[in-house]
């Protein structure tokens, strides 16, 4: 008989109960009284109306991002745009506050565990895994419709509830979400969402569509049904790297019903991925009957102080699962002509190419000779003009052969990517002023020619004392 999962015995960590926190009013006709997640860009509390006591969870934007004009109007946008967002797949978005110093973004309550969580219980078998890749690229597709990006698809950000043995799963956390009428929400050329399902135009720079959700969807997939994901560097710039430029080796896993879905969606390509909506068929998932979901009493919470490095599912703890550590050596993809690069995108979120794509059920395609993807280091100066403000002064490299764009690196970490050609100064603000740290601009080519020797970090406080001495 097919139990349960959300009703597996576990056992409990050692250790006395915290106490109840004590609510906090947020606004007039919200408490909230327990914090139960972070987002990219607020934390997430659970709470309830004054109203009429309905429990609900409550977005609220973290403080230092409270003077960012950009931040401030990404959070509300994103809370407008999701409130008119129906779909049994998506979590509902209730209200948006804004009273005094306080934004905030009040939607369902939903019981149950993230599919990271899942995952780590080991409960999530391949029929399981199918139905919720079905579930996700459903609220794609409504969100695409909407003209919603998600832009950070990933385990973390879908919410499992358990119906019998089944699993019914609601994507949540758009807080990097944009909405695609032409004005994006945030600087194109700035990482945002997560490296490990970056799609590799967004790793570029360019602006997000769709079809970057559905590569993202294509690295969950990859990950539910093979129990790793297609890149597993742990450096970021060979991740970068990865998604830019390697073709993600076949897993015996995955057998040839699912990898003609999930090579497509991890196509290169944004022109070749399908539509979310195409996704979704090809995982199994039918139309939707009416009255779905049916309603699920509130499951029970318990408060347990965590050890380091576990989740928090349904009370109990448990330890988030380690990749493998020896990933299977990636072949390396020919790069596509400059032209390709503006080729056809979706064209709606709906649109989709399945039909007529080449038989990719065989063993993957043996690599092909040409120019590869990597990152130059070039000499860069930095100076702190005001405190907490850094200024990278570096030579321009647009005419480099394979040039693509530059990486600026604060110690090992990405911090963004510029697009533009004939970019030569890169300002940082809102920085400690007594902290000193190295930057590094990297220039981004596709070339067959040897690397020129590496460039050395600048390093500084910014204190605003101008040059260096």
């Amino acid at each position: 008989m097919d139990r349960d999962p959300a009703k597996l015995r576990t056992s409990p960590p050692s250790g006395s109960p915290l106490p109840e926190p004590e609510p906090v009013r947020l606004g007039t006709r919200y408490v909230r009284q327990e914090l139960i997640g972070r987002g990219a860009n607020g934390q997430v509390w659970r709470g309830r109306r004054l109203a009429d006591d309905e429990p609900v969870a409550i977005k609220v934007l973290k403080e230092e991002y409270a003077d960012d004009p950009a931040a401030v109007a990404r959070f509300l946008r994103e809370g407008v745009a999701l409130r008119s967002l129906k779909h049994p797949h998506l979590v509902p978005v209730y209200d948006l506050v804004a009273e005094g110093s306080t934004l905030a973004i009040v939607m369902e309550l939903v019981p149950g565990e993230n599919l990271r969580a899942a995952l780590g219980r080991k409960v999530m078998d391949r029929a399981k895994s199918v139905a919720v890749l079905g579930h996700v690229a459903q609220a794609l597709a409504a969100a695409h419709a909407a003209g919603i990006v998600h832009r950070d698809v990933k385990p973390e950000n879908v919410l499992v509830t358990w119906r019998g043995g089944d699993p019914w799963a609601r994507l949540t956390d758009f807080g990097v979400a944009h909405v695609a009428d032409g004005q994006t929400l945030t600087k194109q050329s700035t990482f945002v969402g997560t490296s490990q399902y970056l799609a590799p135009e967004l790793a570029k720079g360019e602006p997000p569509t769709p079809a970057a959700d559905v590569y993202a969807l294509g690295v969950m997939a990859f990950e539910l049904l093979a129990g790793r994901r297609p890149f597993l560097h742990t450096d970021q710039t060979a991740l970068l790297l990865a998604h830019l430029a390697d073709e993600p080796v076949r897993p015996p896993e995955i057998g040839d019903d699912l990898w003609p879905v999930i090579a497509n969606c991890l196509a290169k390509d944004v022109g070749r991925r399908m539509g979310a909506n195409s996704v979704a068929q090809a995982f199994g998932a039918g139309e939707l009957p009416p009255g779905v979901p049916p309603p699920l009493p509130p499951l029970p919470r318990t408060h347990f102080e965590l050890p380091p490095g576990t989740l928090t599912t349904s009370g109990s703890p448990v330890p988030i699962p380690e990749p493998p550590a020896e990933p299977p050596t990636p072949r390396r993809l020919r790069w596509w002509p400059v032209a390709a690069l503006a080729a056809t995108l979706l064209a709606s979120a709906g649109a989709g190419i399945w039909y007529g794509l080449p038989d990719q059920t065989k063993a993957t395609p043996t690599a092909t000779p040409g120019p590869t993807g990597r990152l130059d280091s070039i000499p860069v100066a930095v100076t702190s003009p005001a405190r907490g403000r850094i200024t990278l002064d570096f030579a321009d490299a647009s005419s480099v052969p394979g040039f693509r764009g530059y990486v600026i690196k604060r110690g090992d970490t990405i911090i963004d990517q510029l697009s533009g050609d004939r970019k030569t100064t890169y300002d940082i603000r809102g920085l400690d002023h007594t902290t000193e740290h190295c930057y590094s601009v990297h220039v981004l080519v596709l070339s067959d020619q040897p690397s020129p020797p590496p460039a050395e970090p600048a390093c500084r406080a910014a204190d605003g004392r101008g040059p260096t001495d």
